[in-house]
């Protein structure tokens, strides 16, 4: 009884003590006079309970008669000298209100929450509120299977408004794992979530800080890194698609901006390979249509003009049967020439020194420069100059130079690059117009040696017999034989007009072959003036593309139409003739055709025709390395055919 609260500060009173063996029997019983007593069954230990050995907090059962209307049954093990359980001593102690401080914390009273202690039948053990203390808990209508299963959660609770603390509430219960209690802990809402609230209102603040942060930095995302980016994604599409005249924009910051100028660059780098590219492109074009300088060299120095820096560009070639250096065009400002003269020594001015030395020459001081004699340098403000040299064979023909005002051009290297690509091109087209002017006079010399060879031939045997006839016709005057002799001067009068036609033939023959033409254009210039001469209609058919022959092969194809065409007025009788040229991919075909008697090519003809013509058209076409056919049949016309399986240009 000491042990269990005579100083008053224990739990309680107690009302029933029962003295138990090991295997639970009663063997002594003790209940306080004038209290009720327990029930026995509340105070049986439970086997779980002896097998455990340990004190321990059976149930609170409530008592009705007694004023605390509560009572804590538990059971403490009573050991034996070896140590081990005895028995037990199991009491039912009437909890006494005054000392629920052992359950509630001291300043419960005050605090804005209350804290009960509930048993299992919703009695209140301990409170901060003494009041309420073996009173039903308000939560019993709510929560009571939670006290009677020992369960735990939170609820929120509407109280009358009529009572002093009316209002929301929010109820949290949890059960104790020794003692059959629950803990159950009643605040106002407003309280209970003032924590949670202002967590929420920081929460929000900082979310909206956050927001508002996350805004600027996208803002500052996106100007300095997303939207440089997508401009330079558009300009490289640009790029891709062609358009190199629109500069990349140089925005945004670090690697960014890193990144736009190396596409800047790239650009630039691009669009003047392109230039570059374009610009030999025209010179390549201007030196593969004409064989003629002064068709080719007005095309390219403009190129060079737009192409580069440069204002003024000349072309200077080497005469080698003077040792001069003579200037063969001039393009851009200053008409009257660089030098004011046209004719250099080598070794003299820039032109001349290039020629000599082999070496290109670059000056950035004209007006300053004693090697430089042109009055025009000074008064027009020129500044630089760069000459190289033009080179074929590993020998310098004649120098490209051009002339600037910008003391800084040429600008780099591929300017520089460039303009020597050109000298190149130049040098090739002024060794092919040396070329062909050489094919053109051996193709000269070669056709006057043919002429000659054929009027003596032709025209030679004419006029023996010439000759002869008039040596007859004296005779038969001498004789009185006059009716003869008017029959043999007959023969004369056709044989002088057969030979006037075809000296007239030769004579349009050498003119149509003559003049600087390409060969359509003399076959169509000759085919209308032998039409005319001859009274033959005749007609020029061209099937596909034309591409162009070197001058010696046109020479001999002319000659071969032409020799055609003279046997079609001379022998064939024919009223119709015409030229067949076809251009296939493998080579050309020409057909020389009429309409007239035609002829047995197997059996002999007498006369020097059709052998004569026919050897020199074979000749001409063995020439030029190509076949020579012949389909005639008498009574059917005739058709010369000849191929030549290569371009010839």
């Amino acid at each position: 009884t000491i042990g269990l609260g005579a100083s008053g500060r224990g739990l309680g009173d107690p009302v029933h003590v029962y003295l138990t063996d090991d295997q639970g029997s009663p063997v002594w019983e003790w209940a306080k006079p004038d209290r009720p007593e327990v029930p026995s069954n509340v105070l049986t230990i439970r086997t779980e309970e002896m097998d455990s050995g340990r004190g321990v907090v059976m149930k609170a059962v409530r008592i009705r008669e007694l004023p605390p209307a509560s009572a804590l049954v538990f059971s403490v093990p009573v050991a034996g000298p070896d140590g081990g359980v005895r028995g037990f001593v199991t009491a039912a102690l009437a909890v006494n209100p005054s000392n629920s401080a052992l359950f509630i914390p001291s300043d419960s009273e005050s605090a804005d929450y209350r804290l009960e202690l509930v048993d299992t039948e919703g009695i209140v053990v301990a409170s901060s509120d003494q009041q309420h203390v073996g009173q039903p808990s308000r939560h019993l209508s709510i929560n009571g299977d939670v006290f009677r299963e020992g369960g735990q959660g939170v609820w929120k609770h509407h109280s009358s408004s009529s009572s002093s603390d009316g209002g929301d509430h929010v109820v949290a219960l949890v059960p104790l794992e020794t003692v059959p209690w629950t803990v159950a802990l009643e605040q106002d809402e407003d309280v209970a979530l003032a924590l949670p609230g202002s967590l929420r209102s920081q929460i929000f603040l900082l979310s909206a800080i956050g927001i508002v942060a996350g805004l600027i930095l996208a803002g500052f995302t996106t100007r300095q890194v997303v939207r440089p980016l997508t401009r330079l994604t558009e300009t490289a599409g640009r790029i891709a698609s062609g358009d190199l005249r629109t500069p990349v924009p140089i925005e945004g910051q670090d690697e960014v901006r890193t990144l736009s100028c190396s596409f800047e660059a790239m650009r630039l780098r691009t669009e003047q390979t392109l230039n570059e590219v374009a610009s030999l492109l025209k010179v390549a074009q201007a030196v593969e249509e004409s064989p003629e300088l002064d068709r080719v060299l007005p095309g390219v120095l403009k190129s060079v003009l737009d192409a580069t820096a440069a204002e003024v560009a000349e072309v200077w070639l080497v005469d080698e049967r003077e040792d001069v250096i003579i200037l063969r065009h001039h393009e851009g400002e200053a008409e009257e020439g660089l030098h004011q003269t046209t004719r250099l020594r080598l070794g003299e001015g820039y032109p001349g020194m290039v020629v000599q030395n082999g070496e290109p020459i670059i000056s950035r001081d004209l007006a300053g420069d004693d090697r430089f004699e042109g009055e025009c340098i000074a008064s027009g403000g020129y500044r630089t100059l760069y000459a190289l040299p033009l080179r074929r064979a590993g020998k310098t023909i004649g120098v490209l130079a051009t002339v600037a005002r910008d003391s800084e051009a040429p600008g780099d290297q591929g300017e520089l690059r460039l303009l020597e690509l050109i000298a190149d091109h130049i040098a090739i087209a002024v060794e092919n117009a040396r070329l062909h002017e050489e094919v053109q006079t051996l193709a000269i010399l070669t056709e006057r040696d043919r002429l000659a060879k054929e009027m003596h031939d032709g025209l030679g045997q004419v006029l023996g017999y010439v000759n002869t006839k008039a040596q007859a016709v004296k005779e038969m005057l001498k004789g009185g034989q006059v009716d003869e002799a008017i029959v043999q001067m007959g023969q004369l009068e056709v044989a002088a007009q057969e030979t006037y036609d075809d000296v007239r033939e030769a004579i349009l023959a050498l003119s149509a072959g003559g003049r600087k033409q390409r060969l359509l254009d003399s076959l169509s210039d000759y085919v209308d003036r032998f039409a005319d001469l001859a009274g033959l209609r005749t007609e020029l058919v061209v099937e596909g593309t034309p591409f162009q022959f070197n001058p010696a092969v046109e020479v001999q194809l002319l000659r071969i139409v032409q020799e055609g065409l003279a046997n079609a007025r001379k022998h064939a009788e024919a009223s119709r003739a015409r030229v067949l040229i076809s251009f296939v991919d493998h080579g050309t075909r020409v057909v020389v055709e009429d309409d007239g008697r035609g002829f047995d090519p197997t059996r002999a003809v007498p006369g020097p025709w059709p052998h004569l013509g026919l050897r020199s058209m074979q000749e001409r076409a063995a020439a030029i390395g190509a076949t020579f056919s012949l389909d005639t049949v008498p009574g059917k016309g005739t058709r010369v055919i000849v191929e030549l399986l290569e371009s010839g240009g």
